[in-house]
């Protein structure tokens, strides 16, 4: 149930959770005098012009290849008095984050104000100021929490206001050892990320990639090497969030020309027949060369340049 003030303006998004964005809506019924609704965003705004009690079935349709919809009675109450005018859903914020200073406002009754929780899930680590209404602090857990907060007046009136606030969890991008790549041979390398909200976006921010090698804006490291050296480079992750959260971790990452030759042991050949076996290198960088360096009855060495 919506209870507002009359001639006082009002602004008001109806939250949907799943489905797929954008969501289309629409309502069934006679809103109070003064209120409309915008089919695109869900936001109910106006001035209520005077005090009744109202009922709609609000249908919500997501933007499925299959469309999804739900409806939902709803009575929206227009009253006169106190009433708390500051949005449902608080902007979000980052555990272990100091938040920047919500001040909540009122309409309706004689100043001064006196604030306070109500009931509901208030985050630890935040605290409400009975004479100023402001929420202020350093979010301590990471969730979605639901609270109601009420307002009394000078004359001893009152009212209670339901809020959402969304606190994500604190970014994390853990150092990590990058394997050993080679000349000439195909390396990947998939960076990660915890916390936050995915997906994550990565960039370098600082220092080289070894020559040949590229990343990827999902955090994929990869390409031939084309020389052997040794080289440090700074990587930045940033998260979807809002805020957006960003960490930067220092890598390094060497570069070999260690070569293998395949296969490492020849196969025996038989007696006075032809014998074919194929020596592939790996690693090292086109052209190669083989050179036989000795051979008697029983041993036969190569050596791959």
């Amino acid at each position: 149930m919506c209870i507002r003030d009359r001639n006082y303006p009002y602004s008001e998004k109806i939250r949907v959770r799943g489905g797929r964005a954008p969501y289309t809506f629409s309502y069934t019924g006679h809103l109070p005098d003064g209120l409309s609704l915008e089919s695109k965003t869900g936001q109910i705004t106006g001035t209520p012009k005077s005090v009744q009690l109202n009922n709609i079935q609000l249908t919500v349709t997501d933007s499925s290849s299959n469309p999804m919809t739900v409806s939902k009675n709803v009575p929206i109450r227009i009253q006169s008095g106190l009433w708390i005018t500051t949005t449902a859903q608080l902007p979000n914020a980052v555990k272990n984050q100091a938040i920047s200073r919500i001040t909540l406002s009122a309409n309706g009754g004689p100043e001064p104000y006196h604030w306070s929780v109500a009931e509901g899930n208030f985050p630890a680590g935040v605290s409400l100021s009975e004479s100023a209404g402001t929420i202020s602090g350093t979010p301590t857990q990471a969730g979605e929490f639901t609270f109601a907060i009420q307002v009394e007046d000078a004359f001893g009136d009152t009212t209670k206001k339901t809020f959402y606030w969304k606190i994500h969890p604190t970014l994390q991008f853990p150092a990590r050892k990058l394997p050993t790549g080679t000349t000439g041979i195909y390396y990947q390398f998939p960076f990660t990320g915890a916390g936050g909200v995915p997906p994550y976006t990565f960039t370098r921010r600082g220092g080289s990639f070894p020559s040949g090698l590229n990343l990827s804006n999902n955090g994929i490291l990869s390409g031939e090497p084309r020389s052997a050296q040794n080289t440090k480079f700074t990587t930045e992750i940033t998260d979807s969030g809002t805020p957006a959260q960003k960490v930067q971790q220092e890598f390094s990452l060497a570069i070999s020309n260690t070569m293998i030759m395949f296969p490492d042991v020849i196969p025996d050949a038989p007696l006075n027949h032809e014998y074919h076996l194929p020596i592939h290198a790996l690693a090292g960088l086109n052209p190669v060369s083989y050179t036989h360096l000795r051979a008697h009855e029983t041993v036969l060495d190569l050596v791959c340049r």
